[in-house]
This record gives C-alpha cells, sequence and structure tokens, in this order.
C-alpha cells in the first residue's frame, strides 16, 4: 500500500486537491471491483485541521496537520492561484517539511503552479544539505 498526501494550504487550488484525491479513491475502487486490493492510503495534510479557501468559500477538512504527518510515498503539491510568487511566500512554512519528507525518501508532484512552491522547498533541501 502507497500512502500518498495532497497537500492543502493558503492559495491553493481546490480543485486540485479534491480531484488528486478523488483519482486515488477511484484507483482504489476500481481494484477492488476487480477482485484486488486497494493500492492508495491517500490523506490531506495541511496546516490546520480545516484550511480555508478564497476567502473562506472552499473549506477543505485535512487529515492530519504537518506537525502530525509522517512522511508519505507521495506528496502532491496543489497548483497555486494567484500570484506565483506571493502564493509560494505565504506556504513557505510547509516548504521544510517537504524537504524532510524528500530526503527521508518521499517522492514529491506538483500540479501546474505548484511547481513554484516545490522549486522553493528543493532550494530548502540543497541549503540543509550544505
Amino acid at each position: 500500500m502507497k500512502t500518498i498526501s495532497v497537500l492543502a494550504f493558503k492559495n491553493a487550488a481546490p480543485g486540485s486537491i479534491t480531484d488528486s484525491v478523488y483519482f486515488f479513491e477511484k484507483a482504489n475502487e476500481y481494484l477492488i471491483k476487480n477482485g484486488k486490493p486497494s493500492m492508495f492510503n491517500v490523506n490531506v495534510v495541511g496546516f490546520t485541521d480545516e484550511v480555508k479557501i478564497n476567502g473562506g468559500r472552499y473549506v477543505i477538512k485535512t487529515d492530519r496537520t504537518f506537525d502530525k504527518a509522517t512522511y508519505p510515498d507521495l506528496i502532491i503539491i496543489p497548483s497555486l492561484t494567484g500570484h506565483a510568487s506571493s502564493a509560494t511566500y505565504i506556504n513557505k512554512d510547509c516548504t521544510s517539511w517537504i524537504s524532510e519528507a524528500y530526503k527521508s525518501g518521499s517522492e514529491v508532484a506538483s500540479l501546474c503552479t505548484g511547481a513554484f512552491l516545490l522549486a522553493f522547498s528543493s532550494r530548502v533541501y540543497s541549503k540543509s544539505e550544505n
């Protein structure tokens, strides 16, 4: 079983979070329907138990917070909304968690503009190596 953590944070595109979770849950349903065991344990990780996005219009309930989350097999960084540099900066606190998870063996993937946060996390990783 592969553990997948989809990140939820400020200025994340809500659809990129929900669609990522949905994709892996549907893959599990397909496997079970065909007599095979599910393959993915999917959870949503954020700074708080509920992440308000788009001025509170959308609320994403998390399964774990960064301070309590273990490092998964795969981390998915969602797309960012708004100005990429600003959205990356306001979420900089999760970059050390992403970097530490990567050092511990987690794979990291990003969707669309989430690549900016991924790049920032890799910079944190590079600095911690020196």
